[in-house]
């Protein structure tokens, strides 16, 4: 398999299912659970790193401590340690008056002497002192914008995940359009001849337009295969094999048939498409009449073998599936029912005019 070709399934198995689930895990995990419901615990941190209200209250502790002991070098390696690496003197300064004129205005004298007397002692210098707004008890701005931040990522990633969903559905809108003219072989009208569709195209009939692996492992209950068919930079159409049928319930799935499809753009007439469609079957399958009701007047059921060619040939493009290598899964209540593995070579080329099968 190509490197194209691997780039091609996985993107192809990326379903819209996987891409809200990311999306939903990042949200709940990063701000629901990250954010708010087990936020970053700070331990042994600096008091520098204290916010502007609890810096507050720990310049009130070195003023009440220096008030009691008189150690001012004490009190001055405690302001250092406050200050930080980035902090100035005139910071400092401004809370001290902040704190005294706080506790001025609530009648407690003594604290607010207290404090003037540790600010007198310091002497610090009060050149470009900025005023906080913090007050003892008030809010912390800090928290503020914190939330804001948070919102504002919510709303973000509802609106991505919004708009994604939105794009995903058009997407499978169009592929349901061109999915939706799926008729059995036999129903099929005999095909009108083929308009020329540009030099673009292949001279010679048998000429691939594209050639890619599909395989399946069992476990992968949500398989679909689906290459584009291009040339030259326009889309001819697609075909690609998922799964069609299982046995029993519940998971892994027990898969006994797939469906091959093959859409083509231009039709029986370029303004036309068509799809077409057979099922690739266990022998087990091809046997139960049951299975053959509900897959049989859908599409020719063909069982598969290693080596086996099946081809689906619309007016303008025709597709060969070789199955490359199978194998049933061991175990089951009935004999060769349950596809262990399947792959399958699958090569476009250009039909010959008038073929449709």
């Amino acid at each position: 398999m190509g490197t194209n070709d691997l780039l091609n399934n996985i993107r192809r198995r990326i379903t819209t299912e996987t891409i809200i689930a990311f999306v939903l895990g990042l949200l709940i995990g990063l701000v629901v659970l990250g954010w708010w419901i087990f936020p970053v615990q700070w331990y042994n941190t600096d008091p520098s790193d204290l916010r502007p209200r609890h810096k507050i209250t720990y310049l009130q502790m070195i003023a009440d401590s220096y008030d009691i002991t008189g150690d001012l070098d004490a009190a001055r390696a405690r302001i250092a340690d406050l200050k930080g690496p980035t902090g100035t003197d005139a910071e400092i300064l401004a809370l001290l008056n902040q704190l005294a004129q706080a506790h001025l205005v609530a009648g407690n004298a003594a604290a607010g002497a207290r404090v003037q007397k540790l600010s007198g002692a310091l002497n610090l210098t009060a050149v470009s002192a900025p005023q906080p707004t913090a007050t003892p008890g008030g809010p912390v701005p800090g928290s503020l914008g914190r939330t804001l931040g948070i919102l504002v990522m919510v709303v973000l990633i509802l609106l991505g995940l919004a708009i994604l969903f939105t794009i995903l559905q058009r997407r499978e809108g169009e592929r349901r359009t061109r999915m939706r003219a799926v008729r059995p072989m036999e129903e099929i009208e005999e095909a009108e001849e083929l308009e020329p569709l540009g030099a673009e195209m292949p001279v010679r009939a048998r000429e691939a337009l594209g050639t890619f692996v599909a395989f399946y492992r069992y476990g992968d209950d949500n398989y679909d295969d689906s290459f584009d068919i291009e040339w030259n930079g326009e889309f001819l159409g697609d075909c690609g094999i998922a799964i069609a049928e299982t046995i029993g319930t519940g998971t892994p799935r027990n898969v006994t048939a797939f469906k091959m499809l093959l859409f083509d753009k231009h039709g029986r007439k370029p303004e036309e498409s068509t799809t077409l469609q057979k099922f690739l079957v266990s022998e087990y399958a091809f046997r139960d009449e049951n299975i053959r009701a509900r897959l049989g007047t859908r599409g020719e059921m063909v069982p598969v073998s290693k080596g086996k060619v099946i081809v689906l040939e619309a007016p303008a493009l025709r597709l060969e599936a070789e199955v490359l290598d199978m194998e049933y899964r061991t175990g089951t209540p009935e004999p060769n029912s349950v596809f262990d593995r399947l792959q399958l070579q699958l090569t476009v080329t250009r039909a010959e005019e008038g073929a449709e099968s």
